[in-house]
């Protein structure tokens, strides 16, 4: 099941959090800290989503509304979207949760982000049956520190 996010979701959301950067971010030396997470999280739990399955939240999709800089129209930028791999086949009910939650807001626009290595290639394609449009692609580079 999908519903909103709830503040007392944050133990298991952090969970979740964790072991998304131990899987994506680790490599590009990207830290969790758990009071920054934590502090995030209140701000954006109404823009959230989780996936419970058998009374555990095993899935998030999480971003915020935002405007476009340039001619202010609103769209929904997502920050994270991670299930537990053994769930990994019901992730997509999060995204058609997230679609029907912007239509009902008069947001049209989604922006999705993509690891470069979390087999970026299956999910470039899997963003593309659902609609999607390859906009950009960042880099980043450690310069210091």
């Amino acid at each position: 099941m999908v519903r909103p996010a709830k503040i007392e979701d944050k133990p298991a959301v952090l969970e979740l959090l964790k072991d998304f950067h131990k899987e994506s971010m680790d490599k590009y030396n990207i830290l969790c800290d758990d009071k920054i997470a934590n502090d995030f999280m209140d701000k954006c739990v109404d823009t959230s989503f989780v996936l419970e399955i058998e009374n555990k939240i095993v899935g998030i999709l999480g971003g915020m509304i935002t405007n476009y800089p340039l001619n202010n129209e609103k769209m929904y930028y997502e920050w994270v979207w991670y299930v537990d791999p053994k769930y990994r086949l019901h992730g997509v009910s999060l995204f058609h949760y997230l679609e029907d939650y912007c239509k009902d807001k008069g947001i049209k626009k989604i922006g999705m982000a993509l690891m470069a290595n979390s087999k970026a290639e299956k999910l470039e394609k899997f963003y593309k049956r659902l609609g999607f449009e390859l906009l950009e692609k960042h880099f980043i580079k450690h310069i210091g520190g």
